[in-house]
């Protein structure tokens, strides 16, 4: 008899440590945990379906519904039915990307691309991650940003706001052009730093559209192609939740780093706030000074200057 449970990620933990003692080894890329306990295996899939095989199952699974506080379930046929491994999508080892900055008045641009496989996959689920629009502490962000940083393949392109300035004047250029660039340039750089690093596919949080993609990169020498683009991809793909973590963690660091060359605190985002600070950085220091920590294309910039007229 097999047995089989749905479970939330908080659940997933409390059974791997209730039988981590019985762990054995994982050989494929679909399996979260594998025990053998007596006569039985139980085993855990990414997808979150836990799965009891063996001659003494129903003892194990009414110790699991015990533990979990969940009703015992005696149906056979619906339990051979769950357990259809037809059913359960096979994990794949994705290179997923995202940018932060875009709509910041202050600060860079950070594009970031990284993998998660079967290697980090369950460290990843751990520390919770998700979109970084999703988290509201910028301490969380930098906190899960650190760990990842230091876990999962990664590389980071930073545009600075000098850069950005010089490369935006170009009329054949806008946003969405630059963050075409950008994202082919961080994941050429990715592929370069982890060339042995295997995966089944590259995904891009879409912003523009898969045939406007790759007309903006058109005259590049180092075109990647082959991409998913995916809306709401972060949502979907947790590598590409994790470039979002980690270009944020990125994009808070620089700010940090203008706020102290400024002396100012540097707000996020492009609000009448921002149009306030600017004004006052630009009587301060002046405006070739604003052009080295922020995007000067944005009105935030002529809504600045438009305040110090007001008040002259």
């Amino acid at each position: 008899m097999n047995y089989s449970l749905t479970l939330t990620q908080d659940q997933i933990d409390i059974i791997i440590d209730k039988f981590q003692e019985y762990e054995v080894s994982i050989t494929n890329y679909y399996t979260l945990f594998r025990a053998k306990i007596k006569l039985s295996t139980l085993t855990i899939f990414t997808t979150g379906k836990l799965l009891i095989q063996g001659k003494e199952s129903f003892c194990i699974y009414k110790d699991i519904c015990d533990t979990l506080g969940l009703k015992i379930e005696y149906d056979e046929t619906k339990q051979e039915k769950d357990i259809n491994i037809e059913n359960i999508k096979i994990f794949e080892s994705y290179i997923g990307n995202d940018e932060v900055g875009t709509g910041d008045f202050f600060g860079p641009i950070v594009v970031c691309s990284s993998c998660v496989d079967e290697n980090n996959y369950l460290y990843v689920k751990r520390l919770g991650v998700k979109d970084s629009k999703a988290i509201t502490s910028d301490e969380k962000i930098l906190e899960i940003g650190e760990k990842l940083i230091n876990t999962i393949p990664h590389a980071v392109t930073i545009l600075t706001n000098t850069k950005y300035n010089e490369v935006i004047t170009n009329p054949n250029m806008n946003m969405n052009k630059v963050k075409a660039v950008l994202h082919n340039n961080v994941i050429n750089k990715f592929l370069n730093k982890y060339k042995d690093l295997k995966y089944n596919s590259i995904v891009i949080d879409d912003f523009c559209g898969e045939q406007k993609y790759y007309e903006y990169l058109s005259n590049s020498k180092s075109l990647v192609k082959n991409i998913i683009f995916e809306t709401k991809a972060e949502n979907k793909y947790l590598s590409v939740a994790c470039s979002s973590i980690i270009a944020r963690y990125y994009f808070l660091k620089e700010i940090e780093k203008i706020s102290e060359i400024s002396g100012y605190n540097i707000l996020k985002g492009a609000s009448s706030k921002v149009d306030k600070l600017a004004s006052e950085i630009i009587k301060d220091k002046g405006t070739s000074f604003l052009s080295k920590i922020a995007k000067l294309n944005f009105k935030n910039f002529s809504k600045a200057k438009n305040l110090i007229s007001k008040n002259k």
